[in-house]
């Protein structure tokens, strides 16, 4: 999924849809505005070994 389709998707639909409770985002830690994307959409950080990347996470816990 892009950018531009996760921007249009309602989260909340679209893992109730795919029967998905939790969802991973692996993103470079310089793109910061997919960064603030992913935030506005209810991700939270989560740590990461990696210093070059961002580990995101969505949790709905149905």
């Amino acid at each position: 999924m892009n950018e531009l389709e996760l921007r249009q998707a309602e989260p909340d639909d679209f893992l109730a849809e795919a029967q998905v409770r939790l969802l991973h985002v692996d993103t470079d830690v310089g793109y910061t505005a997919s960064v603030r994307l992913l935030e506005r959409c209810g991700f939270r950080r989560v740590e990461s070994e990696s210093q070059a990347h961002l580990l995101l996470v969505l949790d709905r816990g149905w």
